[in-house]
């Protein structure tokens, strides 16, 4: 199987070509559709995916014994597993080559130079 990770318009062209599979990033059902679509007009049927972020359990046999978090506190579980080191340098891969660390974490970016690194989230 091919996958092809990336949602620029040579990234697409490489998976209406070549891809048995693409991995995209939009953030809504609205726009992953309309990937979805483009992706169709140009080849062969594929199957946009989204990567995972999370494990979650299947079974409450997989479940850890402490209490389920209630709705919207398990981003907050999640977010205080990541290091702020590495969250960051997970940020910066978006960014375009910037050097984000010279920003407060908390504040707003500048704008983004042109780049191909992770076009779709970037955005």
């Amino acid at each position: 199987m091919i996958a092809q990770a990336g949602s620029s318009d040579i990234g697409m062209e490489l998976a209406a070509r070549t891809a048995d599979m693409v991995f995209t990033a939009q953030t809504t059902v609205k726009d992953g559709r309309a990937f979805r679509n483009e992706m169709f007009d140009r080849a062969i049927p594929l199957r946009p995916r989204t990567g995972p972020f999370a494990y979650l359990p299947r079974t409450d046999a997989d479940r850890p014994a402490k209490p389920r978090p209630k709705h919207g506190e398990k981003y907050e579980e999640l977010r205080e597993l990541v290091d702020d080191e590495v969250g960051l340098r997970g940020v910066a891969r978006l960014c375009g080559g910037l050097d984000i660390s010279k920003y407060p974490p908390d504040g707003p970016l500048p704008p983004l130079p042109p780049s191909n690194a992770a076009r779709a989230r970037s955005r």
